[in-house]
């Protein structure tokens, strides 16, 4: 009886170990160098698509595969800098096919398993600690004015190279009906503007503005904000802070497009305060003046980050 049970256990085991979801078919060629707007970055099928048994990620670096294939965060991935920061690295273009039921959580299994077979990745993870802080309402409450978009209208998506952004009267960027968000650097200044967003989406947000405000590497460990204003419902806001080092890198000015179609370009933020440098408060003033809302510092945040350990820049064959 004990030998039955134990040869079920395997069969079992084996049948397991046999399930592990693989592409269909793979296909990892090397892309160009230089990006290119509209197609670089792009990727199109897959699960929850219209086009489920089959990917195209097309011109990908390094680090976006693994952002994609792990679930994590830019700040998140440590390694050589080719692939961190992207100093001297081309791009990936990954076509695949697979099952039509594939889920989301095999897809990211299937292309890790990929990226480790192609790129001969040795990889492990570590848990690392980043900035934390709460946002919560600053004394006085919030200055927050409920949003005027129609709830039901679903945000178009951008069609062609789009031109750069409009600006209203006083400067703001003239956003598309739904729920958008634009940023705007240079001239020593930043400024979000947040269209029909939660204080939680907001939340999201303040790390990056947080390094670009303070002068913090871009490819540092973003500070972790948790939402605990308590604050619910969609507004429309924006802000504007000081930001010393905040201009438009060669990287920037080369991916321009990209800017204008996120609502960036190098113009100076209407001055809010009296403060040294480009008239404007820092991002912690300005959150409280601003918006009613502030931040506190707590305890780091022990956050995951998957260190490569060695990986190729060529891909193996298909």
């Amino acid at each position: 009886m004990l030998t039955r049970i134990l040869t079920g256990v395997l069969i079992c085991l084996a049948t397991a170990a046999g399930t592990q979801p693989e592409f269909d078919a793979a296909s990892v060629k090397p892309g160009a160098t230089d990006f290119v707007f509209g197609v670089s970055g792009q990727m199109k099928g897959g699960p929850g698509t219209d086009d489920p048994g089959r990917v195209t990620l097309t011109q990908f670096g390094m680090k976006p595969l693994l952002m994609k294939a792990w679930d994590l965060q830019g700040d998140q991935i440590a390694g050589p800098p080719w692939i961190v920061d992207g100093i001297g690295a081309g791009s990936y273009t990954i076509t695949a096919t697979m099952p039509k039921d594939t889920t989301k959580a095999q897809f990211q299994s299937m292309l890790q398993d990929l990226l480790i077979e192609r790129f001969h990745l040795k990889l492990h993870h570590e848990t690392r600690n980043f900035p934390g802080y709460e946002l919560v309402v600053a004394p006085g409450g919030p200055k927050l004015k409920p949003t005027t978009q129609d709830p039901n209208i679903v945000p178009a998506v951008p069609q062609g190279r789009p031109g750069p952004p409009e600006f209203s009267a006083d400067g703001s960027i003239k956003l598309q009906p739904g729920s958008r968000t634009a940023f705007r650097w240079g001239r020593g200044a930043g400024h979000a503007q947040f269209q029909a967003k939660t204080v939680a989406e907001l939340a999201s947000e303040i790390g990056s503005m947080l390094n670009r405000a303070t002068g913090m590497p871009a490819s540092g460990p973003l500070p972790r904000v948790a939402d605990n204003s308590g604050v619910d419902g969609k507004y429309d806001f924006a802000l504007d802070f000081d930001c010393p080092d905040c201009g438009l890198t060669p990287a920037m000015l080369a991916n321009m497009p990209l800017l204008a179609g996120r609502g960036g370009a190098d113009a100076q933020p209407t001055a809010t305060a009296s403060d040294p440098g480009s008239g404007l408060p820092n991002i912690f003033n300005a959150l409280e003046k601003q918006l009613g809302l502030k931040l506190v510092k707590v305890k780091d945040v022990p956050v995951d980050v998957l260190v490569i350990d060695h990986a190729e820049k060529v891909p193996t064959e298909n």
